[in-house]
């Protein structure tokens, strides 16, 4: 007799398949035949298989293959794009892209970005999800241990870690967990995450809270329901329930209001947060609306120029008697140890193509412990030569040698 049990999995389905829900969020399906051929199988419960007939090594060995083959179909159960599962034995590192894994500046902040995959679709959105084919996952300890290894090579005492994925961090499946084994490493002090609260609820905050959680930067763009509901493109977005979580999370000390000024959009609306933010006791600090190549661009909107953004903001200052600009509170940010870059720009790299990127035809490559986003790649599989088209604070990108 053989029972499989699994913590990241669960399973259902009464017809001709079993449905297995990944971390809450992504699924693919193994036909009830190929589990027979295994033998007699029953579910026992969400996270469980029992085999009676089968003994427990060829179970394991056969489901492993049937496993293995589901991820291969991994889907995004939100968005309905495919994924890929980033672990410890992908083959995939987690340095060298700019939307998932971990983003280093040589700074004492480091981000970490453990998934693809948002609940509102923000008029503004900087990355504009909705362009992107393919999402992605990390595997909770492949993160850690890589963090670790960053973290040590900084040699730094004070770390901070931003979460700060191309989405929304409370989609992470064992986001508490993630928190808690990065304050576990004794460097970070600080663990901050950018988030549109939508998704918080007082447990959920609370095991955030509990597991080292310091500070949330929380989006919040105008406190008017019907403006709020078009800011953030979405007719559930509920601005009562955000500003609960914003009050208990400004009681708790952990709080940061991150507004973007859309220019006019939310033009009269930053006064009002001005005053929420006051009201509940915290600090508040809007940001500018830019537009990014690769992100959303507001119709019949243009950027406020840097100079003007901040006369505005001063005159904000001085009106609601608060700071409202600079370094908030708490916050540390101070140069590291750089991390060596193995590529410059123009480089002649030989790459093993590793899986699809964010952009359709375009593949991640693996060379020398980074990864390349291989732009119009054109291939699935193998060896090519990539010339690097841009290095950046360990981010690189590539063409094909032709």
């Amino acid at each position: 007799m053989a029972e499989l049990s699994f913590e990241t999995l669960t399973f259902s389905g009464s017809g001709e398949n079993i449905e297995c829900t990944f971390l809450k969020l992504f699924s693919f399906e193994i036909a009830k035949d190929d589990l027979k051929r295994i033998g007699d199988f029953s579910l026992t419960s969400s996270r469980s298989i029992l085999f009676p007939k089968t003994s427990q090594e060829q179970a394991d060995r056969k489901f492993g293959l049937l496993l293995s083959a589901g991820f291969s179909r991994l889907r995004n159960k939100l968005s309905k794009k495919p994924a890929v599962y980033l672990h410890r034995n992908s083959g995939i590192p987690l340095i060298g892209s700019l939307f998932i894994g971990i983003s280093d500046k040589n700074v004492s902040t480091i981000e970490v970005k453990p998934i693809t995959s948002c609940n509102t679709d923000c008029i503004f959105c900087s990355v504009d999800l909705t362009r992107r084919a393919t999402d992605f996952v990390v595997e909770k300890e492949y993160m850690l241990q890589e963090v670790k290894k960053l973290v040590d090579y900084k040699g730094s005492d004070y770390i901070e870690i931003n979460v700060n994925p191309h989405g929304e961090p409370t989609l992470y499946a064992d986001l508490p967990g993630l928190v808690k084994g990065l304050r576990a490493i004794p460097q970070i002090k600080d663990v901050s995450m950018n988030t549109n609260a939508t998704l918080l609820t007082q447990k959920l905050m609370d095991d955030l809270i509990d597991a080292g959680m310091t500070r949330f930067n929380v989006s919040l763009h105008s406190l008017n329901p019907e403006k709020s509901k078009f800011l953030f493109n979405s007719k559930t977005y509920n601005i009562e329930r955000v500003k609960e979580s914003c009050k208990y999370l400004a009681r708790r000390g952990v709080l940061l209001l991150a507004p973007v000024w859309v220019p006019g959009h939310n033009d009269a609306d930053m006064d009002e947060l001005i005053e929420f933010a006051k009201v509940i006791n915290a600090p508040i600090r809007i940001q500018n609306y830019q537009i990014h190549t690769l992100g959303k661009k507001v119709k019949k909107t243009k950027e406020k120029h840097w100079d003007q953004f901040f006369e505005e903001i001063k005159a904000m200052e001085q009106k609601h008697g608060v700071s409202i600009s600079g370094v908030f509170p708490g916050f540390v940010l101070k140069p590291t140890k750089k991390l060596e870059m193995p590529f410059k720009l123009g480089d002649i790299a030989t790459a093993r193509l590793a899986c699809p990127a964010e952009f359709k035809g375009d593949m991640l490559a693996v060379c020398k412990d980074r990864v390349i986003s291989v732009q119009g790649c054109g291939r699935a599989s193998g060896t090519v030569k990539l010339r690097i088209t841009r290095a950046k604070n360990n981010t690189f990108f590539g063409e094909l040698v032709k």
